[in-house]
Order: structure tokens, then C-alpha cells, then sequence
């Protein structure tokens, strides 16, 4: 009779829990850049470092689903969308206008890839509540950012309160 269980050497956990955690540090990496990469200033370093990261992901990730992609339903819908929108670009542009250098287009690259490599590290064990803080602590040093640099000169505080 075959057994069901694989036993593992107490070596062989412990290169699985560091790979673990490894992997937990690159994603919650790669969400704080992907926040980042929205302040301007740092955008030239900041975007390539981001893509560099979300490829990473998506590279390791179909290496250890051995190259299968598993989509969601919803990540086939936004590419169906995301096809369509550039279809009607491309006919409008052959109408006459420069629809294909829409900036729109470049945009939802992102969400699109980000979606797919979500999909594919979808069965990998990753702490959601962690991942979580860490997307808003990003959010919040980004907004503090926003707050000092279009708002700067508004008073933090009103007098007489």
C-alpha cells in the first residue's frame, strides 16, 4: 500500500519555510514599489524596479505551476475588455486621430498583469492580512506624500479648535 503522507527531512522544512518566507517578503515588497511607483519624482527609478518585480513574480510563479496560467473569470473579462478598448483605439485611429498613444492604455497594463500573476500565485500560501497592512501602510505614506506636496501650504490645524 502506498502512503498517502510524504515525509519531510527537518532540513528540507526549515529551506521550505525560509523559501516561504522569501516569497511572502518579495510580494509584500512588490506591493509597497507598486504604490510608490505613483509619486512622480521617483517614477524613473521606481517603474522599472516595479515591472522588474511583478515579472519576477509571474516568472517564478509559472516555474513552479510548471507553466500552467489558471485565469479567473474576471481576469478573462478584463482582458476581453482591455482587447476590445484597444481594438476600438485602433479603429479610431485608422478614422483619423492618435488614439493608439493614449495613456489609458499604457495604464491598465498594470492592473492587467498584476491580475494575471495574482491568478497564478492564487494557490501559494500567502498571508492576506499581513499583505494587507502592508498595502496600506504603503497607501497611507503615499497619501501623506500627496497631502504635503498639493496641499502644503493649507494649515494642518485650524485655529481656535
Amino acid at each position: 500500500m502506498r502512503n498517502e503522507f510524504t515525509i519531510c527531512s527537518c532540513r528540507e522544512r526549515r529551506l521550505a519555510t525560509r523559501h516561504s518566507r522569501r516569497f511572502q517578503w518579495v510580494v509584500h515588497l512588490t506591493f509597497a514599489i507598486t504604490v510608490f511607483s505613483q509619486i512622480k519624482p521617483i517614477q524613473p527609478v521606481v517603474r522599472p524596479l516595479m515591472y522588474t518585480l511583478w515579472s519576477l513574480l509571474g516568472v517564478y510563479s509559472l516555474i513552479r505551476r510548471s507553466g500552467v496560467i489558471v485565469l479567473t473569470r474576471f481576469t478573462v473579462l478584463y482582458i476581453e475588455c482591455y482587447l476590445g478598448y484597444v481594438g476600438l483605439c485602433l479603429i479610431a485611429s485608422l478614422l483619423g486621430g492618435g488614439y493608439l498613444n493614449s495613456t489609458y492604455l499604457t495604464a491598465m497594463l498594470i492592473p492587467l498583469f498584476i491580475l494575471v500573476v495574482a491568478d497564478c500565485t492564487s494557490d501559494f500560501s500567502i498571508d492576506i492580512i499581513a499583505l494587507g497592512k502592508t498595502y496600506i501602510m504603503s497607501a497611507v505614506i503615499f497619501a501623506i506624500y500627496v497631502n504635503i506636496t498639493f496641499f502644503g501650504s493649507t494649515p494642518i490645524l485650524v485655529d481656535g479648535i
